[in-house]
């Protein structure tokens, strides 16, 4: 049976700083802000800094330490990591971090991975002291706790296990961001630039195609479903360009209103308000099998001419475009710290307008993308689910 052993006895909890690094203060260092350790296990963006700005009042690390965010919600999301590979082997980085120091009895990634693991981030969560928003996991209960120790042999093991099956979890996440940037540069491609049309496209105003801008019901919503109500499409429910059906509302409204607002395949929602002007303007097409469905005051919908010289898709994809996102906040008005569009501005959106069959030919493309990147996420699914069934067993010493 494997041995259960207390983090402290096998990893010395925030080291105390060498008494030499006062001498060296103009000596250069690796410095982790707590953003450039990603939920990934990564570092993302490692920094330098002379020692003598973060001697005082950040935490000390070296090269083969664990770092561990000690505060909600940074760690209950996974901000840990292995420290390899980085610019200096001294760092400092935010206080919010633990750092564990391994002895010669535990392998630095095993130790990673004991700390990194979900079911440990759930009891550490549970442990945590201070006032709520300001929780932390505390010291001597990161010393205290106690962790399978397999002989070192069997922890590089496991951690070699766990580091092949990170690494294909990885892939998978990479090739679903290709995918979606194929998509992006063939709009490119194809199109140019939607602000700057290096193309030379004709450019019409979004109110020339639409045959009503229409605000969504303010009738209060209620959670459970009762008869006669229909769902109601808010905020949270536009989310990447796409319509959620999760965390739904439901109201019964009255037959006239019903109809005026009962959304068509082909409408578009847009997101009319938000503290974020980045969110403003976000849009979501409503497709041919969702369904009857109404939408709330926050949002409006556009739905296009009978004769609209536009597919609604490529209205959406337009202005999803990350550099078309200046001229929708450029429209927006600011009210108590809200961004607003309101459809006079919608209606004022540039758009350009290519042909109809060039249109077709960049969505039947999208079309074919899309489903390979639903095949792609429902395999990152699996394996996100294997690699945590890993996880688990290393936990328990099973692996």
């Amino acid at each position: 049976m494997i041995q259960l052993v207390a983090i402290g006895k096998v990893a010395d909890v925030n080291p105390t700083i060498p008494k030499e690094l006062g001498n060296l203060l103009d000596n250069v260092v690796t410095f982790l802000p707590m953003a450039a350790v990603s939920e990934e296990g990564r570092i993302t963006i490692p920094e330098e800094r002379p020692i003598g700005e973060v001697i005082k009042g950040y935490r000390y690390f070296e090269q083969g330490d664990v770092l561990l965010a000690k505060i909600t919600p940074c760690m209950e999301n996974g901000k840990a990591v292995f420290v390899e590979d980085i610019p200096h082997k001294i760092g400092f980085g935010s206080t919010e971090f633990h750092v564990l120091r391994p002895s010669s009895e535990i392998d630095g990634r095993y130790l990673f991975y004991m700390l990194w693991n979900p079911i440990f981030r759930g009891i550490a969560e549970r442990n945590m002291t201070g006032t709520a928003g300001q929780k932390r996991v505390p010291t001597d209960f990161l010393k205290r706790y106690k962790i399978p120790l397999p002989p070192l042999k069997e922890q590089r093991r496991i951690a070699a296990i766990l580091d092949k099956a990170d690494a294909v979890r990885r892939k998978r996440k990479e090739a679903i961001a290709l995918t979606e940037e194929l998509l992006r540069s063939a709009f490119l491609d194809m199109f140019g630039d939607p602000i700057t049309n290096p193309k030379g496209w004709e450019v019409v105003n979004l109110k020339s195609q639409v045959a009503e801008l229409r605000y969504g019901t303010s009738v209060k919503c209620h959670d459970v479903k009762k008869n006669g109500d229909l769902p109601i499409l808010r905020i949270p429910n536009i989310i990447g360009e796409e319509i959620s059906w999760e965390d739904l509302k439901y109201a019964e409204l009255e037959a006239k209103e019903t109809s005026k607002l009962l959304l068509k395949p082909g409408d578009i929602l847009f997101v009319r308000t938000n503290g974020n002007p980045e969110y403003i303007g976000r849009c979501a097409l409503f497709e041919e099998n969702y369904g009857n469905t109404l939408y709330a005051s926050y949002l409006i919908r556009a739905r296009l001419k009978p004769n609209a010289q536009f597919y609604p898709a490529f209205i959406r994809d337009i202005i999803s475009f990350p550099t078309y996102r200046s001229h929708v906040v450029r429209e927006a008005r600011t009210t108590a710290g809200n961004y607003n569009i309101n459809t006079e501005g919608l209606g004022h959106l540039h758009l350009i307008k290519p042909p109809l069959k060039e249109q077709e030919s960049y969505l039947q493309l999208e079309r074919n993308l899309k489903i390979r990147a639903e095949k792609q996420k429902k395999q990152l699914e699996e394996i996100n689910n294997l690699f945590n069934s890993l996880l688990q067993k290393a936990f328990r010493g099973e692996l």
